[in-house]
């Protein structure tokens, strides 16, 4: 998330920039799954469908739309949203999934909110006493 806000090409658009990360991410991937034989293809059309279609939301929709909002709002913003990320997952599969929630998801969960509340505490407290 830092470098984006130092990447020297800024100006490549965010489809390009996210079709390379993903061509990059597919090999190293393709090489472990490789050599822990832990490769595992769809077996039907259906499987290819979702699996394409999976793919493309990823890429296209969220990593995309992350590099503009990094662009848009500035990096050691989008680090500290980016900290809730987890806490969204949990409360999403709880909604969504009906997965239960235990007491260690809670505390770690307090803990990230803890952490992204003190950051923003401190980033303002200095932005005041540079002021």
């Amino acid at each position: 998330i830092l470098l984006l806000s130092v990447f020297r090409y800024k100006d490549i658009s965010g489809f390009r920039f996210g079709f390379w990360i993903a061509l990059c991410n597919s090999v190293v991937l393709l090489v472990v799954c490789l050599l822990t034989k832990q490769l595992q293809l769809p077996t039907n059309l259906t499987g290819w469908g979702y699996a394409i279609a999976l793919a493309l939301v990823i890429n296209v929709g969220a990593m995309v739309l992350f590099q503009q909002g990094a662009r848009a709002i500035g990096s050691q913003r989008v680090a500290v949203l980016s900290t809730l990320e987890p806490v969204v997952s949990v409360l999403v599969g709880w909604w969504v999934f009906a997965e239960i929630i235990g007491y260690r998801t809670i505390i770690g969960a307090a803990l990230v909110l803890l952490a992204s509340i003190l950051i923003a505490v401190f980033d303002a407290k200095k932005k005041t006493e540079v002021n």
